[in-house]
């Protein structure tokens, strides 16, 4: 199966006086090493469905033009062989600007593999911190889980083969998305989703049921 990847930016742009205005959205995707990436599939999508799509170029680069600068964007990435990314951009410059400049990097696939065969029980109640550098996770990659109303409950992130990791913690009152603020919890629960759809977890009570795997093809 051919990897796949989807990196997501959340752009939020503040409004103007004019909400007819547009703004110019200029990136750059390159790998960990600072190299520039071409033919990333790119897709901007705005508030209401309205998708844009786009391929960087040789030299990395993507564009995308007239885009009301009184939206929030979420701009999303496709290429094999490299992990997928979210990070949260809270741009104030479309006040004074007509143009976005973006910077992100991907890592290779095979820069976060692990084996998975070691994950388990003895890895319950090391931190988040802990668990972050033993499974390789970059946060920049990964996502925030949460129940309603913003309880933290852990993170979850792809690892090189494309398993996917779900650490757990306790329920965490007065959530803020940012990882620095869970990274010194206990893990109380892992949980792991292959791509031939079959799931493994450890720890009590572990509750997050909607840990799947993007990749995993049922049998028909």
């Amino acid at each position: 199966m051919n990897s796949l990847i989807s990196f997501f930016l959340l752009l939020t742009f503040a409004a103007t006086s004019s909400a007819q205005e547009n703004v110019l959205i200029v990136g750059k995707v390159v790998d960990q090493n600072g190299q520039p990436l071409s033919d990333v599939k790119v897709r901007l999508s705005l508030t209401g469905g309205v998708d844009h799509k786009t391929v960087t170029d040789i030299n990395g680069l993507f564009t995308f033009k007239n885009i009301p600068r009184d939206y929030s964007y979420i701009i999303g990435g496709k290429k094999d062989k490299y992990l997928s990314k979210t990070e949260i951009y809270g741009y104030d410059q479309s006040k004074s600007k007509d143009t976005a400049h973006i910077l992100f990097s991907l890592r290779e696939r095979a820069g976060a593999t692990i084996k998975t065969s070691k994950v388990g029980k003895a890895d319950l109640g090391m931190t988040i911190q802990e668990a972050i550098n033993k499974f390789k996770i970059d946060t920049t990659e990964a996502i925030l889980q949460n129940e309603p109303p913003g309880v933290a409950r852990g993170i979850k992130a792809e690892l090189g083969d494309s398993t996917i990791i779900y650490l757990q913690i306790n329920r965490k009152e007065s959530f803020l998305f940012d990882f620095k603020h869970i990274l010194n919890e206990k893990v109380v629960g892992i949980g792991l989703a292959f791509t031939n759809c079959k799931i493994k977890h450890w720890g009590t009570g572990f509750v997050w049921w909607g840990i799947s795997n993007p990749y995993c093809k049922p049998k028909e």
